[in-house]
């Protein structure tokens, strides 16, 4: 046979097997994976708690699947690449994602979580104005700032003064807070107090600071 027919004859072997290999490739479906199951109840935990994780996974073709998971936090307690993962919550609260990638031959599906870890630690509260070192006016406004944290998130923050709540809503700006007071309380000394509540457990923590408020006559210029 001659060389150039040997050549061509290779050559259409070549591309028919590559193309069967594209049509293969093409044709693997990713694994069917479920959702992310948990011992943890709606996905909540304690710190420090030993939580299992697990998912149910299949592949069309029958073929092995392989896993592996992803915390940021915490510390995974042996392997993480089966389909089921121990894991200690961190010490801290907060939310942490929880991620699981199943793999086949060919194609994968990550499949994401989020547990949440409860911490009954007390709110972070500082005032950021006004300080002891100033003075107010008595019936002028004045905007009380503070800021106030919680791994959990804040679900309320208050403002009393002289052990009275005001009402209304403090205006936020991320984690800064806002109040405006009208100044209005008696002359002399004024304790102002910023009380923040956490959210799910519904810890308070504050902070007071006492300022002198300057009396003045209303209506007399």
């Amino acid at each position: 046979m001659k060389p150039v027919i040997i050549s061509l004859l290779l050559f259409i072997l070549t591309a028919f097997c590559a193309c069967n290999l594209d049509d293969l490739i093409k044709d693997v479906e990713p694994p069917q994976v479920g959702n992310i199951l948990t011992t943890a109840e709606s996905f909540m935990a304690n710190p420090g708690d030993t939580v299992l994780f697990w998912v149910e996974a299949t592949d069309p073709q029958d073929k092995a699947l392989s896993y592996k998971w992803t915390l940021a936090a915490g510390e995974i307690i042996g392997s993480a690449q089966h389909d089921t993962l121990t894991w200690k919550a961190p010490l801290s609260g907060g939310d942490n994602q929880v991620a699981v990638k199943v793999s086949n031959s060919e194609k994968s599906v990550t499949r994401t979580e989020t547990i949440t870890v409860i911490s009954s630690v007390k709110p972070y509260v500082k005032i950021l104005y006004p300080s002891s070192t100033q003075y107010l006016v008595q019936y002028t406004p004045v905007t009380v700032k503070a800021d106030a944290y919680h791994d959990n998130g804040i679900y309320q923050v208050q403002l009393w003064i002289n052990d009275a709540l005001l009402p209304g809503l403090p205006v936020q700006n991320a984690q800064e807070y806002k109040f405006v007071w009208d100044g209005a309380a008696p002359a002399g000394m004024v304790e102002i107090k910023v009380t923040a509540i956490s959210q799910i457990t519904s810890v308070s923590g504050s902070d007071s600071v006492r300022v002198p408020l300057e009396g003045i006559i209303r209506g007399k210029k």
